[in-house]
C-alpha cells in the first residue's frame, strides 16, 4: 500500500533546499552623528548599506584607548535580565573588518569637510 503524500512533508522538503550564495556587499555608509564632544571615545554613528536588501542603523565608531577603532552593533536592553543584548551583529571576522574600515573611512571623509 502507497501512502498518500504529505502536503506538509513535501513544504518542509521544498523550504529544505539551498539558497543561492549572496555575497554581503557595503554599498553604501553615512554617518548619521558627530557629536560636539567625544566622551569615552564615542567618535561617530553611522549606518551601512548591505547590497539593495539590508540597511543596520545605529552603529557606533569607538576609538579604544590603544587608538585602534572599534564598532558598537545596535543593541536593546532587557529590564528583566538587566543587559544589553546586540541586535545585529557580524558573524564573520572579514564582514565586521570591511564593515568598520567603511565607517573610517566615511568618518575620515566627513570629519576632514568639517569647519
Amino acid at each position: 500500500r502507497r501512502r498518500k503524500a504529505d502536503p506538509r512533508r513535501q513544504h518542509r522538503q521544498q523550504t529544505r533546499t539551498a539558497l543561492p550564495m549572496m555575497t554581503p556587499e557595503i554599498t553604501r555608509v553615512k554617518i548619521t552623528h558627530i557629536p560636539d564632544e567625544t566622551t569615552r571615545g564615542f567618535l561617530c554613528e553611522a549606518a551601512a548599506y548591505i547590497g539593495d536588501f539590508l540597511v543596520i542603523t545605529d552603529m557606533r565608531l569607538i576609538r579604544e584607548p590603544d587608538a585602534t577603532y572599534s564598532l558598537r552593533m545596535p543593541s536593546q536592553y532587557n529590564v528583566s535580565k538587566g543587559r544589553r543584548y546586540e541586535v545585529y551583529h557580524p558573524i564573520n571576522r572579514d564582514f565586521y573588518t570591511a564593515l568598520r574600515d567603511s565607517i573610517v573611512a566615511a568618518y575620515e571623509s566627513m570629519k576632514g569637510a568639517r569647519p
